[in-house]
């Protein structure tokens, strides 16, 4: 390896840490009315919400699969739109629970 260079990953740091994380995936693994949203299940722009009200980071609703993969969440692509304009995604915790997921099927 050249003088200077690390490991690290190329780009901007990740402005979430694992740390800041756990307190998100925490209320995740619960329903989403314990958060104090009126819903049944998580969507990505509640799960954004709770992101930006629990650690003052703000992501987009687009962006939160890919926050969750990085923290160890699996994230699958989305199926049919079978719940009235809704798809419906499972998502699994890094202990292997699922959550479920909606997102507007735009």
């Amino acid at each position: 390896m050249l003088a200077g260079m690390s490991h690290a990953r190329p780009g901007r740091p990740p402005k979430l840490s694992a740390a800041a994380f756990a307190p998100v995936a925490r209320a995740l693994l619960r329903p989403p009315a314990d958060a104090g949203f009126a819903l049944d299940r998580w969507t990505l722009a509640a799960v954004a919400a709770l992101i930006a009200r629990e650690t003052g980071v703000a992501y987009n609703h687009r962006h939160v699969g890919r926050l969750l993969r990085r923290h160890g969440w699996v994230v699958p692509p989305f199926g049919r739109d079978t719940n009235g304009g809704m798809r419906r995604r499972v998502v699994t915790d890094p202990d292997g629970h699922p959550i479920g997921l909606f997102e507007s099927a735009r």
